[in-house]
């Protein structure tokens, strides 16, 4: 089927991600990302799937239309969601990333997700210092203040922690410039109650590596740390330590832009000539 003349009108993007039965509307920035690319480039279609929110993941599967799909994950690491369950809704048993799998009479490029990409990193250090020079007071520099990058994580699957560690190791490495950078998760050690032993006391600024403001980012990362009320409403005092939260990564429109990459990827590797692109609006 590859290389038969196709363009990229005869190529469906799926955009999948986790959703949230608690908290749907928290998920917007999947939405927003799939209109973009619609905009940006003329694919057949651009579908979105969940697996706790509708439209569900085989609904959109159903849905598509073209022999041609690129299933892209909007999740924050390659753990088990990404690695075991997604593929096997979608009738393959384990993933394999980036590579074209045939089922049945249609070829896909099942990405790696978005979250494992070297770029999110970056955003993550952005975001650190965005935070330190607008909403933490004035007086304070990079090398005052802790930067904590929180995680899902889970002990069924060592992945799913992944892009954390590699995130952290990165701000502590190649940028050096906090004070300190730590890792915690909400269901895999570190926890989150570990970070008042571990961080010294001062200013730490929350990074939720997560690709939505959902029920994790918005009650279990606070809870965890025992603050209560919004995360929003900051700081917040923990004995020693001054918390500061900002939004969870995924509501950065960057990230639509590594979809974009990934589809042209796929799109190389399933034979679809790729047209010229348009930018993307990238919101401040």
């Amino acid at each position: 089927m590859s290389g038969d003349g196709a363009t990229e009108d005869d190529l469906s993007v799926l955009i999948v991600s986790h959703g949230s039965s608690l908290d749907p509307d928290s998920y917007e920035p999947v939405y927003d990302c799939a209109r973009r690319l619609r905009k940006k480039c003329r694919f057949g279609e651009v579908v979105v799937g969940f697996h706790k929110q509708s439209p569900g993941l085989r609904e959109a599967w159903r849905s598509l239309e073209s022999r041609r799909v690129a299933v892209i994950p909007f999740l924050a690491s390659a753990g088990f969601f990404a690695s075991r369950f997604i593929p096997k809704q979608l009738g393959f048993e384990a993933a394999h990333y980036d590579e074209v799998v045939d089922l049945g009479d249609r070829q896909i490029v099942y990405t790696a997700p978005v979250g494992v990409d070297r770029q999110v990193w970056s955003l993550v250090d952005e975001v650190a210092i965005n935070a330190i020079d607008t909403i933490l007071p004035p007086d304070l520099t990079p090398d005052q203040v802790t930067v904590l990058v929180v995680g899902h994580g889970t002990p069924r699957h060592r992945a799913s922690g992944q892009s954390v560690r590699d995130c952290v190791a990165y701000l502590r490495e190649q940028k050096a410039r906090f004070g300190h950078v730590l890792e915690a998760f909400v269901d895999e050690e570190p926890f989150l109650d570990s970070v008042l032993e571990r961080a010294p006391a001062g200013d730490i600024v929350v990074v939720p590596y997560f690709v939505a403001n959902g029920p994790h980012v918005t009650e279990d990362i606070p809870q965890g740390l025992g603050i209560a009320g919004d995360p929003s409403d900051h700081p917040h005092r923990v004995g020693e330590h001054r918390f500061w939260f900002v939004d969870a990564i995924g509501l950065r429109a960057e990230l639509c832009e590594i979809v974009a990459a990934r589809a042209r990827a796929a799109a190389d590797k399933l034979g679809v000539s790729f047209g010229e692109d348009k930018d993307f609006e990238i919101r401040s």
